[in-house]
């Protein structure tokens, strides 16, 4: 033993076995909403079917009342609050939905042993070797292996990208090319057959790596890949040279104050102006996630722990093609691809159903989000955003009938779908493999978008919730003059102020 065992600050000379992840908790129930405030949802279903045209026979609805469907939810929510400021006027959400709080231990000495028993020592390092250390791998490629035929890759320390901003843009391969570039920056277009450009890979202002030319518009793939120490989840994006992208790393935590990265905040050129844009939105996208399907865990009875995460935010290049040479290029958009939204999820109860509800209510979110939180940041009205979700629910009320296709009725069903070949064939694949898919009849056009929807639901109910262009994610048009992306809005918003509402701490800031 020593004698002051860290009681006493001195030169330290010896290793204490100090385990800060050990934790015990103090958990609070929250109100018993659904029995004091009776809402039956067979009942609503029913009433939703007859507002519209429901046909079970060929699986199909449209034409509903959404004033009436609002009514009734606009009406529970009145019962909600009602009950709880007559239960505690100054509920948090944690009175509210119930949660957990750590139980502070402060000692005043360094305790001699670790709180549990060690029942079997695997291994002793020095240091923890590479084989146990979380990482994530870049790489970017051409897909037609002639103009960038060596893939450029980097790997890098999983916490080391936390609260780092990981971006992908293209610069100018030369002073020429940056020139032709700049001499369009007023035009709503320019041709992209003349600008050569470079994949430059960034973390914060650390850059990464730098590709080989190639000529503006070049299809290529960006693949994103999380290592763990037993297996490495990955996925693919269809980008193109000229495309400005964030990569969104959600471990969980986003390892920073919203409001103290928002004020360090310095817009020197349009690359950083444009790479801020980008990651605040992708970082709006992942708080309000992680805040709202977090609160689902006690009305769930589950506890749903975030898995490392990953999704893109861009702005797509679009191009118009004279015999296959990208003769014109502009930037009309931004873009969620958010392909790996993972939890660890268990029912405390062991109910699997509760799983799957929970699947279907958070993906369902996640869809709404992925278009909403451009409408929160970038716009002055609501709805711009496009989701799946969104055109679900437009196409629901416009008199086009959704469908929900399975291996029963899936022959019947494709003849009568309007929509392009490709996500005819994706819609096949996914019902060929189990899996449900609920769709509009035909292509839709929606604030300035045209496309096609649908989504696809797992036995697990998990979900992919797609666009057209193999799209897991949303969109929102904004034209962006010339060779560069233009902001339309101030770009230091306050995400905080819209986020208070679903934080599931007391007021606190969400790191």
């Amino acid at each position: 033993m020593f004698p002051s065992m860290g009681a006493k600050h001195i030169k330290g000379d010896h290793w204490i076995r100090f385990d800060p992840s050990f934790k015990n908790y103090k958990y609070t129930e929250g109100l018993d909403i659904s029995s004091d405030v009776a809402f039956n949802g067979s009942d609503f279903i029913d009433s939703i079917k007859n507002t519209g045209a429901y046909n079970a026979t060929d699986s199909y609805i449209y034409n509903l009342d959404n004033s009436a469907i609002n009514s009734t939810l606009e009406n529970h929510q009145s019962q909600t609050l009602a009950f709880i400021n007559q239960t505690n006027s100054n509920a948090s959400m944690n009175d509210i939905y119930g949660g957990k709080d750590i139980i502070k231990h402060q000692f005043t000495i360094l305790l001699g042993t670790l709180p549990y028993k060690t029942d079997k020592v695997h291994a002793r390092y020095r240091e923890l070797p590479d084989s146990l250390r979380h990482k994530v791998r870049i790489t970017v490629s051409s897909d037609d292996n002639l103009s960038l035929s060596d893939p450029v890759s980097v790997t890098v320390s999983l916490p080391e990208s936390v609260g780092k901003k990981l971006y992908l843009s293209y610069v100018a391969a030369s002073t020429d090319d940056e020139t032709v570039r700049e001499s369009y920056g007023a035009e709503t277009s320019f041709p992209a057959y003349l600008v050569n450009v470079k994949a430059e890979l960034k973390l914060d202002n650390t850059v990464l790596f730098t590709g080989s030319p190639v000529s503006m518009g070049t299809a290529q793939e960006l693949k994103v890949e999380l290592i763990n120490t037993s297996s490495i989840n990955h996925a693919l994006y269809a980008i193109k040279a000229g495309y400005y992208t964030v990569i969104g790393i959600n471990t969980g935590t986003l390892g920073l104050d919203i409001n103290e990265k928002i004020n360090s905040v310095n817009v020197s050129s349009t690359d950083d102006a444009m790479s801020e844009m980008l990651y605040q939105s992708i970082l709006g996208y992942w708080m309000e996630n992680d805040a709202i399907s977090s609160s689902y865990n006690s009305a769930f009875d589950i506890n749903a722990v975030r898995v490392p995460s990953e999704g893109i935010v861009s702005t797509p290049l679009d191009l118009e093609y004279l015999f296959g040479v990208p003769v014109s290029g502009s930037y009309t958009a931004m873009a969620f691809d958010i392909k790996e939204d993972l939890w660890l999820i268990k029912a405390l109860d062991g109910d699997a159903d509760k799983k799957i509800k929970y699947n279907i209510v958070t993906g369902m979110i996640s869809s709404v989000l992925e278009g909403a939180v451009f409408d929160q940041l970038f716009t002055e009205d609501t709805d711009m955003g496009v989701s799946a979700i969104a055109l679900l629910a437009v196409a629901l009320q416009s008199g086009i009938k959704v469908y929900g296709i399975d291996k029963s009725n899936i022959d019947a069903i494709i003849p009568k779908l309007q929509v392009d070949s490709s996500v005819i064939n994706a819609v096949k694949s996914a019902v060929n493999a189990g899996s449900v898919v609920i769709m509009p009849e035909k292509t839709m056009t929606y604030a300035g978008w045209n496309g096609d929807s649908y989504i696809v639901l797992d036995s697990q109910g998990n979900g992919a919730y797609m666009i057209s262009g193999g799209t897991a994610g949303g969109r929102m048009l904004m034209r962006m003059p010339g060779a560069y992306p233009m902001l339309q809005k101030p770009l230091l918003v306050d995400l905080q102020q819209s986020l208070d509402k679903w934080l599931i701490s007391n007021g606190s800031s969400y790191k």
